[in-house]
C-alpha cells in the first residue's frame, strides 16, 4: 500500500502529465494556417483566398489568415512558402503566373517554383476582352480587320510586360499575323479604357462586366470558355481564332518537403470538400472564375502543360522584361 505522501506525489504527477497533454492540444488547435497571397488586397486572388480560408478554419478548427505579400512578380510570396515547415501551416494561394509565366521571364523564378509542392487546384477561368466604344471595334474579327488595315495603330493596354493580358493579345496578334501597339500600365487601365484613350483591353472578369452593363464598355469575347450567366451573348475568342485558348486558374502551394507529409492529403481532402460548397462556388462565379478541384498530380500537369505554352509564346514573340 502507497504511504499517504507517495499517493499525493502519485496524484500531482498523474495531474501533471493530464495538464501537460492538454496544454499541448490547446496549443495544437490554436495554431494559425497562413495563406500567403502575393498580390494586394481587393484582388480576385486575394477574395478567393479569404472565402476558402473562412471555410478551411471551420473544417479544421483553426484560425487560417490570408497573408498579402505583393511585390516582385511574386518571388517574396513564394519564398516565404518555400522556407516554410512542411506541416501545412504556411500555403501560397496564387493564380497562374509565378508557375508557368515568370519562369520564362525572370531570373531564378523557375528555381523558387520548384521548391514547392502542389496541394489542390481551386478555380479556372477567363479574361474578357473588351474595346471602348469610341473605337468602333464590336468583335474580334473587327479588331483583327482594323489592325490589318492599319498596323501598330490598333492600341491595346495591359497590366504591364508579361502579365496574363498581355500574353493573351500577344498570342491574337500571333495567330491573325497582326501588329497591335501595347501599352503596359503598372496598375489597372480600364478607367483609360473607358475614357477612350486606349481603344481595347484584356480584364479580369469582375473588374470589366460592370462597365459593360453599363454601356461604357463593349465586351468582345471571353478568352477561354464562355460564361453566359455572367454575359450570355459574348463569344469565346476560339469562335473566330479556332484553338485560341488564354486561361487562368487559383491553386494552392505548399513547402517542398510537404510531398511526402500526410498533411498533404488531409488538406487536399477539405479543399476539395470546400470547392464543392455552394455558397463558396458562387463567390466564386461572382468573380467571373469557374469553381474546379483537382488533386496534386493534375495540378502539376497543369502546371507543366501551360509553362511550355507560354515559354514557347514568349520566346516566339520574344518578350523581355527590363
Amino acid at each position: 500500500m502507497l504511504k499517504p505522501c507517495t499517493r499525493l506525489h502519485a496524484c500531482l504527477f498523474a495531474t501533471a502529465l493530464i495538464c501537460a497533454a492538454t496544454g499541448v492540444a490547446a496549443q495544437e488547435s490554436s495554431r494559425t494556417t497562413r495563406l500567403i497571397v502575393p498580390y494586394g488586397a481587393g484582388t480576385a486572388t486575394d477574395i478567393a483566398a479569404r472565402a476558402i480560408a473562412e471555410k478551411l478554419a471551420e473544417r479544421t478548427g483553426k484560425g487560417v489568415v490570408v497573408d498579402n505579400r505583393p511585390g516582385a512578380n511574386g518571388i517574396v510570396a513564394i519564398q516565404a512558402v518555400t522556407s516554410a515547415p512542411a506541416n501545412g501551416e504556411t500555403l501560397l494561394f496564387t493564380n497562374h503566373s509565378p508557375f508557368v509565366i515568370n519562369p520564362h521571364l525572370y531570373a531564378g523564378a523557375g528555381r523558387d517554383v520548384a521548391r514547392l509542392t502542389p496541394v489542390s487546384l481551386v478555380t479556372t477561368g477567363s479574361y474578357l476582352m473588351v474595346a471602348t466604344p469610341s473605337a468602333g471595334i464590336q468583335s474580334i474579327a473587327d479588331l483583327i480587320k482594323k489592325a490589318q488595315a492599319s498596323p501598330g495603330k490598333v492600341s491595346y493596354a495591359s497590366y504591364g510586360v508579361g502579365s496574363g493580358p498581355h500574353l493573351c493579345m500577344e498570342m491574337i496578334q500571333s495567330s491573325s499575323k497582326i501588329s497591335l501597339l501595347h501599352i503596359p500600365y503598372k496598375t489597372g487601365s480600364l478607367t483609360d479604357v473607358v475614357a477612350g484613350q486606349v481603344d481595347v483591353s484584356t480584364e479580369p472578369i469582375a473588374n470589366a462586366t460592370p462597365f459593360v452593363k453599363e454601356g461604357k464598355l463593349k465586351a468582345l469575347a471571353f478568352t477561354d470558355e464562355r460564361l453566359p450567366q455572367v454575359l450570355p451573348q459574348v463569344p469565346a475568342v476560339s469562335e473566330t481564332i479556332p484553338g485560341y485558348r488564354c486561361d487562368l486558374w487559383l491553386a494552392i502551394f505548399g513547402p517542398a518537403a510537404m510531398k511526402t507529409t500526410p498533411q498533404l492529403s488531409q488538406l487536399n481532402e477539405s479543399l476539395r470538400a470546400i470547392v464543392a460548397m455552394p455558397d463558396i462556388q458562387k463567390k466564386i462565379q461572382d468573380l467571373g472564375l469557374v469553381p474546379k478541384w483537382a488533386g496534386p498530380e493534375e495540378v502539376e500537369r497543369i502546371v507543366a502543360n501551360d509553362s511550355r505554352k507560354w515559354g514557347d509564346l514568349i520566346k516566339q514573340a520574344n518578350i523581355k522584361v527590363d
